[in-house]
């Protein structure tokens, strides 16, 4: 039976199949506008199904359009939200949902999630067995429809390229790495020609490893351009320093740069990558936003070179694989400089 190439990623089997629907002058303008190494693969596969018989092309992409609409995403889901997060939308679900939604989560998530209720409401639910019995299927499809508000999280297909939104790809853990390393290059930023004094009374204050890490990142940091630094010892100076725990300043100064990237983009993605934070960080970061909304728009070039600052800090970390080092094969794209 004839079947698709194992090359193609969920994204360019779409594409595929809208291709066969155009005519060979349209699909050679659509593949324009793809990299060379997916048109390539593509072009090669179109032609070849192109050979196939009516007979048995139409089944085969009736097959591979049912197993797209199909997917589960539930694992996927799972796998990516911070259940305290998963917890907390819960508590606004009717009682009888509740009960439907945990009943249908494996034993350890229901633990983890139930953990996460007060008690107080988790006494209030009903028993499952006092429902009306429904089949297994009915079970996945109410915890599928609880679960459709975070589809979106993972940003889709992974590509060959990396630019700033498929930060929605990166993993919970890679992105607060990410954030902490953009807090802190901040700071670093901040303090270049700054009186070394007052670098001392800041470092002093904070934990040791912060200290250890800054001190480090200062020394480490070329030449930055005088309006950067402004703009970075700006940041700082409006933050509160009162809580020195190990970390903290950084990610907070991280969350507000990645905040201000995010304003004018589409308010689900800064959700999508709050729920991937634990829920102390990821209520910072909407919290950000929601601060960031009120004020006057940032401007488009500072929005942009922000943008660029979060994927040079994603390059580095995977290249110094603190993070997923999968990401270094990607090529980072970047609005301004290479």
């Amino acid at each position: 039976m004839q079947t698709l190439s194992s090359r193609l990623s969920d994204k360019d089997t779409a594409v595929l199949i809208l291709t066969l629907l155009m005519t060979p002058e349209q699909a050679d303008y659509l593949f324009q506008f793809l990299p060379e190494s997916d048109a390539a693969i593509l072009g090669e596969e179109t032609q070849r199904l192109l050979m196939t018989q009516y007979e048995q092309l139409v089944p085969l992409l009736q097959s591979e359009l049912r197993a797209m609409l199909d997917y589960d995403y539930t694992q996927d889901v799972l796998s990516e939200v911070e259940s305290e997060w998963l917890a907390r939308l819960l508590q606004s679900e009717r009682p009888h949902i509740v009960t439907r939604i945990l009943e249908a989560l494996p034993d350890l998530l229901r633990g983890e999630l139930t953990s996460h209720i007060p008690k107080s409401m988790l006494l209030r639910l009903p028993k499952a067995s006092q429902l009306p019995p429904i089949q297994q299927r009915m079970r996945q499809v109410v915890l599928a429809a609880y679960l459709r508000r975070f589809r979106a999280i993972g940003g889709g297909d992974e590509s060959k390229t990396f630019m700033f939104r498929n930060v929605t790809n990166l993993s919970g853990e890679d992105l607060l790495a990410v954030i902490k390393e953009m807090g802190l290059t901040l700071f670093a930023t901040a303090f270049q020609g700054v009186d070394a004094r007052y670098l001392q009374k800041l470092s002093s204050r904070m934990p040791r490893e912060d200290e250890r890490e800054l001190m480090e990142a200062v020394r480490s940091l070329g030449q930055v351009p005088p309006d950067e630094v402004k703009v970075a010892q700006k940041t700082i100076l409006a933050m509160d320093m009162s809580s020195m725990r190990e970390g903290w300043l950084f990610k907070k100064a991280g969350l507000k740069e990645l905040g201000k990237c995010l304003v004018l983009e589409h308010p689900q993605m800064g959700e999508h990558l709050a729920f991937k934070l634990d829920r102390e960080m990821g209520e910072m970061l909407l919290g950000v936003l929601d601060e960031s909304r009120k004020q006057p728009p940032v401007e488009l070039v500072a929005r942009l070179k922000s943008q660029d600052f979060v994927v040079r800090c994603v390059q580095k970390l995977a290249f110094q694989e603190r993070i997923e080092p999968k990401w270094k094969d990607c090529q980072f794209l970047l609005y301004f400089g290479a």
